[in-house]
């Protein structure tokens, strides 16, 4: 009788604070997103340099690698992006594609890349402070994030 008062008054306390907690953590809050106009006045003609985030695969399954890259958005609504390995590229092999808004996001469709080829993928853009800024799904989970934006071509991606 004793074990189950204990178990009583600590476990349900704790499963009582668990249930109030946001269902994930890691979700977004969109509130404070760049509108359209916002995305394309921080990117347009400009480069974003971050990480962004890769589940490892086989004995690394379960692991999150952090994938640094570096992204030129053009004013013609093409992009370029060098990584340090990753779905989007090998080594330093440069993967193209198209950028465009919609609905108060940011749209990319990979021309090139390893993978997601052809399939528009949306994030939105959400600042961090200290000039970062996280890309999110619709589902509100992190996708990326962008340490810095910096003016024109730096790297000269082509």
């Amino acid at each position: 009788v004793q074990g189950r008062t204990v178990m009583f008054k600590y476990f349900v306390p704790v499963i009582v604070v668990l249930s109030l907690l946001p269902a994930s953590a890691a979700s977004a809050d969109f509130s404070n997103a760049l509108k359209g106009k916002e995305i394309k006045a921080l990117i347009s003609g400009n480069t974003a340099e971050g990480q962004r985030y890769k589940e490892g695969k086989g004995i690394l399954s379960g692991i999150q690698q952090d994938v640094m890259f570096r992204t030129y958005f053009s004013p013609d609504n093409s992009l370029v992006e060098k990584s340090d390995g990753g779905a989007q590229s090998v080594g330093h092999v440069a993967a193209h594609g198209k950028w465009q808004l919609k609905k108060k996001a940011l749209c990319i469709t990979w021309s090139d890349a390893l993978t997601d080829s052809g399939r528009m993928k949306c994030f939105k853009v959400i600042p961090k402070g200290d000039g970062a800024y996280g890309l999110y799904t619709k589902q509100g989970q992190l996708n990326r994030t962008w340490n810095r934006v910096r003016s024109g071509n730096p790297h000269n991606l082509e």
